[in-house]
């Protein structure tokens, strides 16, 4: 009887040794390596999530984020944001993917969450020193523009009364070869959109 306690207690121990390694969001210089968890600690994640609304005249543009804890993506275990959205232009609505519902959770219009500080490219010179802000890729549903990458930048912004805000820049990123006549933009324009939270 001695020896099966002291096999479970041993067992258990090594067990508890096993863990795999819990990596910060934040610390974003370390090797992801296989089975590690790259964990939102510090909760940089939870504000974003819900429903964030730009709109003036001419146009509207809504952005629902949801947090994902522990998704394996097939090397390692990571919190991210997925999102999806919607634009109309002139009274006409020209992409909605709000009910998009994909079986696998990464594939998201709005996903892969990426940690950005200060001096970090786009530059921020509005952003205290230690202010994260979050990037993400941004795929447009139209089939003519999946030649297209496209990534937007978040910045959380809680004026202290009460509203909350979310600075988010689209871009196009990095050079890419486009078929003869393609579109060089997505639906949604690239630029800058000041939203709010709904």
């Amino acid at each position: 009887m001695k020896n099966i306690t002291l096999l479970i207690v041993l067992v258990i121990t090594l067990s508890c040794g096993a863990q795999n390694p819990v990596i910060p969001l934040s610390d974003y210089q370390s090797d992801l390596i296989d089975n590690c968890y790259h964990k939102d600690i510090d909760n940089d994640l939870d504000p974003y999530v819900g429903t964030w609304v730009f709109q003036n005249s001419y146009s509207s543009f809504t952005i629902t984020f949801q947090k994902i804890v522990k998704y394996f993506n097939g090397e390692y275990y990571e919190d991210m944001l997925v999102g999806e959205y919607k634009y109309v232009s002139g009274g006409v609505e020209l992409v909605n993917t709000l009910t998009n519902t994909p079986s696998d959770l990464f594939y998201h219009n709005i996903s892969a969450t990426r940690l950005l500080y200060r001096g970090q490219k786009p530059s921020c010179s509005s952003c205290s020193l230690g202010e994260r802000r979050f990037t993400m890729a941004f795929d447009d549903p139209n089939p003519s523009l999946k030649f297209l990458t496209s990534t937007i930048v978040v910045r959380y912004i809680n004026d202290g009364a009460g509203i909350e805000s979310m600075e988010v820049k689209l871009y196009k990123e990095g050079p890419i070869v486009m078929p003869v006549g393609a579109p060089t933009e997505p639906t949604v324009p690239y630029g800058d959109y000041l939203m709010i939270k709904q």
